[in-house]
């Protein structure tokens, strides 16, 4: 019986370390639409924090939720920190760690709970004619033991149909 034992904790022990070593190590997702405004309306739109209310599918899964905003609005070190009840929003921050004026923003998301980490979300800008093209991304490393229960998760459609629901809530707003 020890021997089963052994054994038979060796091979879950050995699958488990060769899953992890196949796992996918992180994860990138992107989304974008095309909204009907020139560059120098949406751009500024997307660099306020504060802005995110209006179109996160999140802000809008809990109406309650608090929101905290330091900084200068739309300027590098910006941050917004949000707490809620609801466990697909939680608790945590978003600092703007850099802005290419017309190009891009990255920001760095640091979640507290519901689980704790730390990832990057951005914004990229196109110009076309008097439209622009939006880009929402984020991008998360996994750690080994994260990125086998990673693989359970299918997070490009989850994470995915958030951001085309906000960006589309963001056309409609930026449209009217």
């Amino acid at each position: 019986m020890k021997k089963f034992f052994l054994y038979g904790s060796a091979v879950i022990i050995v699958a488990i370390l060769i899953t992890g070593i196949f796992a996918p190590k992180g994860i990138a997702v992107e989304r974008s639409v095309v909204i009907e405004r020139p560059m120098e309306l949406v751009f500024p739109f997307f660099a306020s924090l504060k802005n995110q209310e209006q179109y996160s599918p999140w802000a809008a899964k809990d109406p309650k939720t608090i929101h905290t905003y330091t900084g200068i609005d739309c300027m590098v070190g910006s941050a917004h920190a949000w707490e809620s009840n609801h466990p697909e929003v939680g608790k945590g921050t978003q600092e703007i760690l850099e802005i290419k004026t017309n190009q891009e923003i990255t920001t760095e998301l640091k979640f507290i709970e519901p689980f704790e980490a730390t990832s990057k979300a951005y914004y990229k800008f196109n110009s076309l004619d008097d439209a622009t093209q939006v880009i929402w991304g984020y991008e998360q490393d996994y750690g080994f033991f994260q990125s086998i229960f990673m693989m359970f998760f299918d997070m490009d459609k989850i994470l995915g149909a958030d951001f085309e629901k906000g960006l589309t809530k963001a056309k409609v707003i930026l449209e009217e």
